[in-house]
């Protein structure tokens, strides 16, 4: 088998063997008329087993994903307290950001599932990192039209918005949230690298630690500061 490298084409046309030693591409024998070797043979599977298995692999990555989708609703949750502008600007910016940036992260890797799970079965582990150091290279490239859209988006905005003020607040939310972008994305590559090899507790783990991050910042940089220039100005009218 030759060696994998970043010239190494991401797909290979399958090519296997007859059992009388002749060579074939592009089919894949019957599972059924394959024969059992000594290694498989009597190993057998229930529903039970089956349940168990999908609870154990699914509860972490529901956790994951809980936490993820967290971000955006302590995030619009803070601003509410801010205001009805804030809010909506908040609203706002979360879903800007969700169909133009985060929605198109997430396609991108959710391609890995496929290609890192196929590399990773067939025993090519280089493979595997080959395909995630790829993607985490478009994921990069695709940040920069993303971050021109949402640098300009207080513009773009203010032309489907009726209320301008709120566009404007959204936009700058926007060229905010662009500093995290590259790491949403990079988060979601690796995600799909530690997955395709069954570890299901590294990203929730990673996601444990982000998400009380996450409430903490908003609280540190909107009512601490907040506080703080309210202060500031009380004393400045005295």
């Amino acid at each position: 088998m030759a060696a994998s490298s970043e010239t190494a084409p991401l797909l290979k046309q399958a090519s296997l063997n007859k059992a009388n030693g002749e060579a074939f591409n592009g089919h894949l024998q019957d599972y059924d008329t394959i024969p059992a070797s000594d290694e498989t043979r009597g190993l057998e599977t229930t529903w039970k087993i089956e349940t168990k298995l999908l609870a154990r692999y699914s509860a972490p990555l529901v956790v994951t994903y809980v936490l993820q989708y967290s971000y955006s609703f302590v995030t619009v949750l803070v601003a509410g307290r801010l205001g009805t502008s804030e809010l909506a600007a908040a609203s706002l910016a979360a879903m800007t950001a969700e169909i133009t940036g985060l929605a198109v992260y997430e396609g991108l890797a959710t391609s890995l599932d496929t290609l890192t799970s196929q590399a990773f079965g067939a025993g090519r582990k280089q493979q595997v990192g080959l395909h995630v150091q790829r993607m985490i290279a478009l994921v990069l490239l695709v940040t920069i039209p993303i971050g021109a859209f949402w640098i300009c988006s207080p513009w773009i905005l203010a032309r489907l918005v009726p209320q301008k003020h709120v566009a404007y607040l959204a936009g700058d939310f926007l060229r905010f949230y662009l500093i995290g972008a590259p790491g949403y994305g990079v988060f979601e590559a690796v995600k799909r690298f530690t997955q395709a090899q069954g570890d299901f507790m590294g990203p929730m783990v990673t996601a444990l630690i982000c998400a009380p991050l996450n409430v903490f910042w908003n609280w540190l940089l909107v009512f601490v500061s907040s506080g703080c220039a309210l202060i500031k100005t009380s004393a400045d009218l005295k």
